[in-house]
């Protein structure tokens, strides 16, 4: 039987690259007072940046209905396919848990997995959910596979301004407490779901630099890795930090893809974030 990869839209994968590996993203919520706008569908980043810039309430998010999941698990199932379901990390969000209620609706035809990640450490599982459905593996082989990346998988990023973070609850408040203080940049690792500061600068450039040379650290053979760079609404920091990092990969790697953050991401991480995420293949 067929295998279909369904996740949720904090996986910040373009609608091309979704529809070049048959992938389907079921979308969180940005809500501004009383209107809700699903992500990536009745919302695009350009009209979340004008927003965020005009207005003087700040937007929050919210998870899919387990009823929602369900309708897209039910339309793959009654097209003859089982479903991969790779979620946000369970610490960063509720999907997971709406996306489990779920699956419990079909037993034996629904895995999901708490990738303990998000953004383009998402991607990179979705994409290799879909590779291996593509080849024909079963689909409790994939969860186990996609389960078995949490222990080498790495995600950084760094922010030039944490109120965003901190306002979602999303980081330890101390951190928050001392960056806004004493105006750093925290950069932050994803530890097992858990946003943690790695190291911080008064500088974001300085920031910036730092988060490379964090993220390449201790990586071998980064021929078998692939590689997610993304930025909220700066692509040119991103194309920044694809140039970086290709200088300084000098085994190459197997994967590098730039990408752009959608507006959930962007509510909880704030303007010109950025984030690098790596796997390696087998």
């Amino acid at each position: 039987m067929s295998v279909t990869v369904v996740t949720d839209s904090t996986c910040d994968m373009s609608r091309e690259m979704a529809a070049k590996y048959g992938i389907v993203q079921v979308p969180l919520y940005v809500i501004w007072g009383s209107e809700r706008f699903r992500d990536g569908v009745d919302i695009t980043m350009t009209e979340f940046h004008r927003r965020l810039m005009s207005s003087k309430e700040n937007p929050i998010t919210e998870e899919p209905s387990s009823d929602e999941f369900a309708a897209v698990f039910q339309k793959e199932i009654d097209a003859g396919r089982e479903v991969i379901c790779p979620t946000i990390g369970a610490k960063l969000s509720k999907t997971f848990e709406s996306a489990s209620e779920a699956a419990r609706r079909f037993p034996g035809k629904v895995e999901v997995v708490d990738t303990e990640t998000f953004s383009g450490g998402l991607a990179l599982h979705a994409m290799l959910a879909a590779e291996l459905a593509k080849a024909g593996v079963p689909l409790k082989e994939i969860a186990a596979r996609l389960r078995a990346k949490l222990a080498t998988q790495r995600g950084n990023m760094v922010l030039p301004d944490v109120t965003f973070l901190g306002r979602s609850g999303r980081l330890n408040k101390a951190v928050v407490s001392l960056a806004q203080m004493m105006r750093l940049s925290p950069i932050l690792q994803l530890n097992h779901g858990v946003a943690e500061s790695a190291t911080q600068t008064n500088d974001f450039e300085k920031s910036r630099r730092q988060l490379i040379s964090i993220a390449l650290r201790s990586l071998e053979n980064t021929s078998k890795i692939r590689f997610m760079v993304g930025a909220v609404d700066a692509p040119e920091l991103a194309a920044e930090f694809e140039k970086e990092i290709r200088e300084k990969l000098i085994g190459g790697c197997e994967s590098l893809t730039v990408y752009s953050c959608g507006p959930v991401v962007a509510t909880n991480s704030g303007p010109r974030a950025c984030a690098v995420f790596s796997m390696p293949i087998d």
